[in-house]
């Protein structure tokens, strides 16, 4: 349309230039600039005259602003979910890392035991989930330090130093800003190389780009707190407890709403676990069951990773199975069906699947 209005011939080589300039904008933003430059150009603009009409800001600083998001989304990230990182729960006005409320008590931010408020037929706590890191927060901490976790724990140490705040630890602070710049820069201008390959540049245009830096999500619920004999027992409340308390008018609606959608994906999720599925199991290695017992024969065991039936995802990195009579060989893959609740026990578990016939068996104790 643009092009049309102002009588410019665009080739198709020509828009894929035009389309990796402006690949990281969204469609909001394209949309914004191209009824700018409807508006307000006489002439073809150029690229970066594009992204400033898309954008409101010269196009030499997109790559800066994606930069320092990126660094204060990380700083943000371990302030909330510490490291390793852990669901944040605010619970009567404090705030807990854990992946329950009930083991996030027991780790609080601040020094001291806490002191709840029990008497209460409910308490309405806020989790704040750990969101899956963006592809652009990844890749720099990658190329900083080797993994994210490393890269997370680089950030942690910066700020620790932070608080102490003498020469050498601003030194610190310093240097990783400086490095996080750099690598920053390198992943961006990759990311910018290789957008034509990639995207089919008539769809980029009308197509909003991923999110690379997720939002942190906040859901209230309703809980009962109880005193137990080792600090508190936190726990959902019951749907009849949900009815009654929403009938009585003393649940709000959210709360309310919140409860029955947990309770509806709780049956779903126990539904599925039910389910028989079939799946793949990678051999790696013969497993030897503890014995505690001379003369105990333990199960021919071995160790697999389980993947889904279409090679989609890993279920157990590292699962025991016994194998009977079956010699597998290292990699060789085997597609069996079994309840997605048979495949979650541990070394020391009461039971253990049987691979050569598909059922799940009694583990005896001597082999505990």
């Amino acid at each position: 349309m643009l092009a049309l209005a102002i009588g410019e011939p665009l080739s198709a080589e020509r828009m894929i230039m035009y389309v990796r300039a402006m690949s990281d904008l969204t469609e909001q933003e394209v949309e914004y600039g191209f009824d700018r430059a409807l508006k307000e150009s006489r002439f073809w603009p150029r690229p970066s005259e594009l992204v400033e009409f898309c954008t409101g800001r010269s196009a030499s600083l997109a790559g800066k602003l994606q930069t320092d998001a990126a660094w204060n989304w990380i700083q943000s990230y371990i302030a909330t979910f510490g490291n390793p990182p852990q669901d944040c729960w605010q619970i009567q006005g404090r705030l807990y890392n854990g992946n329950t409320p009930d083991r996030a008590l027991k780790f609080p931010k601040v020094q001291g035991q806490p002191v709840l408020a029990c008497s209460a037929p409910f308490y309405e706590i806020a989790v704040t989930e750990v969101p899956e890191i963006g592809d652009l927060v990844r890749k720099i901490l990658i190329a900083m330090n080797g993994t994210v976790e490393m890269g997370l724990l680089r950030f942690q140490d910066a700020s620790r130093h932070l608080r102490v705040s003498d020469n050498s630890s601003i030194k610190d602070v310093a240097f990783l800003r400086k490095d996080f710049d750099e690598h920053s820069a390198r992943v961006l201008a990759a990311a910018h190389s290789s957008a034509a390959a990639v995207i089919d540049p008539s769809l980029q245009l009308t197509g909003a780009v991923a999110d690379e830096l997720p939002a942190f999500r906040t859901r209230s619920i309703a809980v009962k707190i109880s005193p137990d004999q080792h600090l508190y027992s936190i726990r959902r409340l019951t749907p009849d407890e949900l009815k009654r308390l929403y009938d009585a008018g003393t649940l709000p609606q959210h709360l309310y709403d919140e409860g029955f959608r947990r309770q509806v994906y709780n049956e779903e999720q126990a539904r599925l676990r039910e389910t028989p599925t079939e799946f793949i199991a990678v051999y790696r290695d013969t497993f030897r069951p503890l014995t505690l017992h001379p003369d105990a024969k333990p199960p021919v065991m071995g160790r697999f990773t389980v993947e889904s039936a279409d090679g989609s995802g890993i279920v157990r990195d590292s699962l025991q199975m016994e194998i009977g009579d079956l010699r597998p060989t290292l990699g060789q893959m085997i597609r069996f069906t079994a309840r997605p609740k048979d495949l979650y026990y541990e070394d020391y578990g009461f039971h253990h699947f049987d691979l050569s016939t598909m059922t799940v068996k009694e583990r005896n104790n001597d082999h505990q």
